[in-house]
């Protein structure tokens, strides 16, 4: 297993949550997001099966240039983390026409949505601190 590949699960390894943001690519997530989330799959050493993701809770948004934001996407991506133990947040945040509401890279343009985005970074924090 790359080095690369260890380093970044044991960074995973010490985290009870994760927060995915990701464009939407023909309808479903990025090669890149689901190459990495098969990788992190893969078993090493002695750790349990999953150990990345089983238990873990996860927020997720996309954004695409498309009026719908990456909810395609997303679903997929729901599919593939519920499936390896992981419990996805209910809601979820998808930023359409994203060439015109991302502003830069900390902010979206459309109040609502930048509001959107806000509410899922804490709801993460929250459930984890609930929970852990």
């Amino acid at each position: 297993m790359p080095d690369e590949v260890i380093a970044f699960k044991e960074l995973m390894k010490s985290h009870n949550g994760f927060l995915i943001a990701s464009p939407e690519y023909n309808g479903s997530l990025t090669g890149i997001l689901k190459n990495t989330i098969d990788w992190m799959s893969r078993p090493y050493s002695d750790d349990p099966r999953m150990v990345c993701f089983n238990g873990k809770i996860a927020g997720i948004m996309a954004a695409s240039p498309g009026g719908l934001g990456g909810l395609r996407g997303l679903h997929h991506l729901r599919v593939i983390l519920a499936s390896i133990g992981t419990f996805v947040l209910p809601n979820q945040v998808a930023v359409g026409n994203a060439g015109n509401n991302l502003v830069d890279e900390e902010s979206v343009k459309d109040e609502g949505l930048n509001k959107a985005v806000q509410s899922q970074a804490k709801e993460i924090v929250r459930v984890i601190n609930a929970l852990h």
